[in-house]
């Protein structure tokens, strides 16, 4: 059976310690608090959130999508992790990690990744990324851990045309 999976990587602000608590060392964040506008690019919501310890600059993101990029199908990493923030466009728009691929033996996976990196001030190759999972055998050219995978031929073309766009 075909699966098709719809996931877009998106940069915006997010939080290290969310709740006031660093959870490396488990101690308050020292720094005062920040409010900060998240703006989801695809449905253009907007939310604003206090945050103890932003990444300074831009976090990328990897946010599940309906088909065709129809509209965000955010899902907690853990249901069952009543830490892990609303990862709706009313939260945190997002997870990180990534969305899991759920998918039975035997299933093909089909992944449509979109690139909406739009860092300012960065030239496009600067803004290439790629897509690694775990749990998954492939062709090690599909593998996605750059910049140890080898390129592809298949795909060099399309890739130089498009990057940053798709």
């Amino acid at each position: 059976m075909d699966k098709h999976i719809w996931i877009q990587l998106e940069n915006h602000e997010w939080d290290l310690a969310p709740n006031n608590i660093n959870r490396m060392t488990g101690q308050h964040v020292q720094d005062p608090p920040q409010t900060v506008t998240l703006i989801s690019p695809e449905t253009l919501v907007s939310n604003t959130r206090t945050m103890f310890k932003p990444i300074e600059g831009d976090a990328l993101i990897l946010r599940r999508y309906t088909e065709n990029w129809t509209r965000p199908d955010d899902r907690k990493v853990n249901p069952w992790d009543l830490n892990e923030p609303n990862p709706t466009d009313t939260g945190t728009m997002g997870t990180i990690p990534g969305p899991v691929i759920e998918c039975d033996v035997g299933d093909r996976v089909i992944v449509h990744f979109r690139n909406k990196d739009n860092r300012s001030g960065l030239d496009p190759i600067h803004r290439m990324h790629s897509l690694h999972t775990h749990g998954f055998v492939f062709n090690i050219t599909h593998d996605g851990a750059y910049p140890l995978t080898p390129p592809d031929p298949n795909q060099a073309g399309t890739m130089r045309k498009t990057y940053g766009t798709t």
